[in-house]
């Protein structure tokens, strides 16, 4: 799509994956976890379960654990304590570019936001302990809407909150679910992606809400120097 960048007053972001690498914490957590039931999971379901929401990731979990719900439940507890382990430990990585992007934005007059499907108390030891938090105005959780991604309903209570138009706002995300929200919430987007989609996945994406695809929030930032 051809966007007026111009005319964008907040950019509203996605955590993990996007701004900050934990996919892979959550990842190796789960491989980890599910050894302890004598079960495995394939990077396939991983990767649909990036940017999911708690409800729906339970619930690939319980088919992996044979329809069992306190087991997933118990699993989903292991796998939050592995990843508050990790990260209390100050092993978050940065994606590249992610502080140069936002100090652009800064220096720009840009309202800048989070949007996740991470629960609060998650969502926010991982924006402290990587020194995100100090940057954005607005923060929304997985846990403070009803329908989480790929419904647009997050991305719709923070335009509410600023009180902006969708197309005074652009949003950046790594993964389909979020893709999915954001473009139904009728937001422009640049997809940074950690794994390129495959084939038909673009299928229920409206791409008229895609500005582009990009390698990395650096390639974002010099984007943007060029069109303001």
């Amino acid at each position: 799509m051809k966007k007026d960048l111009c005319q964008i007053k907040l950019v509203i972001f996605d955590l993990d994956g996007t701004l900050v690498d934990t996919e892979k914490i959550y990842q190796a957590g789960w491989r980890t976890v599910l050894k302890d039931y004598n079960a495995t999971i394939s990077q396939e379901l991983l990767e649909k379960m990036r940017g999911g929401t708690r409800k729906h990731n339970n619930r690939l979990i319980q088919d992996i654990l044979g329809g069992d719900e306190s087991l997933a439940q118990e699993a989903r507890e292991k796998r939050n304590a592995y990843f508050k382990e990790v990260i209390s430990e100050g092993k978050i990585d940065l994606k590249v570019g992610a502080f140069e992007l936002l100090e652009y934005l800064q220096v720009n007059g840009l309202s800048l936001a989070v949007a996740t499907s991470s629960p609060i108390d998650r969502g926010q030891d991982i924006l402290e302990i990587s020194g995100l938090m100090p940057y954005f105005d607005f923060v929304i959780y997985g846990n403070q809407i009803e329908h989480g991604k790929p419904q647009p309903d997050i991305f719709l209570k923070v335009l509410e909150h600023f009180q902006v138009s969708s197309q005074e706002a652009v949003v950046i995300e790594d993964s389909l679910n979020g893709l999915l929200a954001s473009t139904r919430a009728e937001i422009p987007t640049f997809y940074v992606p950690e794994i390129p989609l495959r084939n038909g996945e673009f299928d229920h994406v409206n791409e008229d809400y895609l500005i582009g695809v990009y390698p990395s929030l650096k390639a974002i930032k010099d984007f943007l120097k060029t069109k303001r």
